[in-house]
């Protein structure tokens, strides 16, 4: 009986180790890279390429949204503009908006000035349907830069603590989902950070706005 007790101590201690206190390490190193605006450290923690991958099908949806707002907008003529826009381009300018809104620069402005990601990821969205797809040059930033010294006070910074996480569940035996939200009183999440363990540490596979 002693022995049952002591592998069940033993099992639970683990999993709460391999579940939750380790991939709250990963979030302080997150933490740590976007309070030190580390782009570098911040890759090493977010697997951008599947993140992208995850994305897709919600920029998809935002822009066909953007795209029926140009057609009730625009009359017939430019419905028909807007339906050639999305038979054309419409690959094109999801991988663009992708592109735009999820790179580990773009992740640590956000973070840091606090925005809300859902709008950031609506605005690209719309800016690049607007666009018909022409993507920014590679040096320009993916949103509107944040102040300079020249441009008034500089945003505060927002810094994340367990007060915004409002649910986490175990999707499988190496996925967690956890429920971020912006504003630490609110009672729902506006993103769902996905979290796979590969490599030998948990890494963020998947930020999914709530839209």
């Amino acid at each position: 009986m002693r022995r049952l007790l002591l592998f069940v101590i033993v099992l639970v201690v683990a999993s709460a180790g391999f579940y939750v206190a380790w991939p709250a390490w990963t979030g302080h190193r997150i933490r740590n890279a976007i309070e030190a605006n580390d782009a570098a450290a911040l890759a090493r923690q977010i697997d951008f390429e599947q993140v992208r991958n995850r994305a897709r099908p919600l920029i998809v949806e935002q822009m066909q949204r953007s795209l029926d707002e140009v057609r009730k907008r625009a009359g017939p003529f430019g419905a028909a503009i807007a339906g050639q826009l999305q038979s054309n381009l419409g690959d094109k300018l999801a991988n663009v908006a992708i592109d735009a809104a999820l790179t580990p620069e773009n992740v640590l402005r956000v973070a840091r000035q606090g925005k809300d990601f859902a709008a950031i990821l609506k605005d690209i969205a719309r800016e690049e349907t607007e666009k018909g797809g022409a993507p920014a040059p590679s040096d320009a930033p993916a949103t509107q830069p944040s102040p300079g010294p020249s441009d008034g006070p500089p945003p505060q910074r927002h810094r994340l603590t367990h007060e915004n996480i409002k649910t986490y569940r175990i999707t499988g035996p190496l996925n967690l989902e956890v429920g971020v939200a912006h504003d630490p009183a609110a009672t729902t999440p506006d993103v769902l950070i996905e979290l796979a363990f590969a490599g030998g540490d948990w890494r963020v596979v998947g930020i999914l706005p709530q839209l």
